[in-house]
């Protein structure tokens, strides 16, 4: 069955796109362009990661989706509703790379004064705060402070907490791991996989790619404020060439090579690895594993060749 689309302002705009930049340009002081005609489309349901190095445009594209600027060109829609219509924002989330909480409101209070500037009557919002303090560990009596006074790690609970006030089914998050140590990154990650397993969509940004990867299954590279490159993680695969890669005794390269030559197998010989074209056909990888055997040839390694984020960032990159 097709996608049903909807028309905004002459725009089409499919339903299950959660996220929508089209054509998005932010130029300051009337000279400095930020963001330089950028389309993006998020799925439902997708974690989305956004990279690129400092001053690329990541966070001037997220306060734009926010309405933190109304004067970007182009359109923006949150779960298929113009960015600039209030409406776009009761089902979203956000989490900022910094948070900055009054001293003289504890915890429970913050959170509860949120949930009523998101609509909640005061004892469903009491209710709400309480199963998110339980939920996420918070409610106990060392709790009962100012996030202002508490760790990075638990300050991020808090706004993680503050920004799943309202049910949200998008969450947008500016380097929200910044500063936060090995384990409170681990567990702040978590929170967001157990989030995103309930079907809601999350857009991400993060230097710490290698981290990242973990997580994702889509992403966006931008850089000097354009798009360099937007895919999903199985796509980017799919798209190599060299779909296995093999690791085997330096001793038996020769034979090795004959071998895949003999059997029509297409490889590439690195100098660590062997990168095949290789089908995914049960009998064909039986019959490659039985000749290595006949031919005593000692394999170390059958895997399929993925790209790690890191070599998809660097690698779009150069193609800039």
């Amino acid at each position: 069955m097709k996608n049903k689309l909807l028309n905004k302002n002459n725009l089409n705009v499919n339903e299950n796109i959660a996220l929508g930049l089209y054509n998005v340009s932010k130029t300051f002081k009337g000279t400095f362009q930020a963001l330089d005609n950028i389309t993006i489309e998020v799925k439902k349901g997708e974690f989305h990661g956004f990279i690129g190095s400092n001053g690329s445009g990541k966070t001037t594209s997220i306060r734009c989706m926010l309405g933190f600027y109304n004067d970007f060109k182009g359109k923006i829609f949150l779960n298929s509703i113009p960015s600039t219509n209030k409406e776009a924002k009761r089902k979203i989330g956000y989490i900022p790379e910094v948070s900055d909480f009054p001293k003289k409101i504890k915890t429970q209070e913050y959170l509860y004064y949120f949930a009523c500037i998101s609509g909640l009557k005061p004892k469903v919002a009491r209710e709400k705060v309480a199963l998110l303090l339980k939920e996420y560990q918070m409610d106990g009596p060392e709790f009962n402070k100012s996030p202002y006074y508490m760790s990075s790690g638990q300050k991020k609970k808090v706004m993680l907490m503050q920004s799943l006030i309202n049910d949200p089914n998008l969450l947008i998050l500016d380097e929200p791991a910044a500063n936060l140590d090995p384990a409170a990154r681990v567990d702040f990650y978590e929170a967001l996989k157990k989030f995103h397993e309930k079907g809601n969509t999350i857009f991400i940004s993060s230097h710490i790619l290698a981290e990242l990867e973990k997580y994702i299954d889509s992403y966006t590279v931008i850089e000097k404020g354009k798009v360099i490159e937007s895919s999903t993680i199985a796509q980017k695969n799919a798209q190599q060439q060299y779909n296995y890669k093999i690791s085997i005794n330096k001793n038996n390269y020769e034979t090795f090579s004959n071998l895949l030559k003999s059997l029509k197998i297409k490889f590439n010989l690195s100098k660590d690895e062997i990168f095949l074209v290789y089908l995914e056909n049960k009998n064909a990888k039986k019959l490659l594993l039985s000749k290595m055997i006949e031919n005593n040839i000692e394999l170390e390694l059958f895997d399929k060749n993925k790209q790690t984020l890191n070599e998809i960032y660097f690698n779009s990159s150069k193609s800039e």
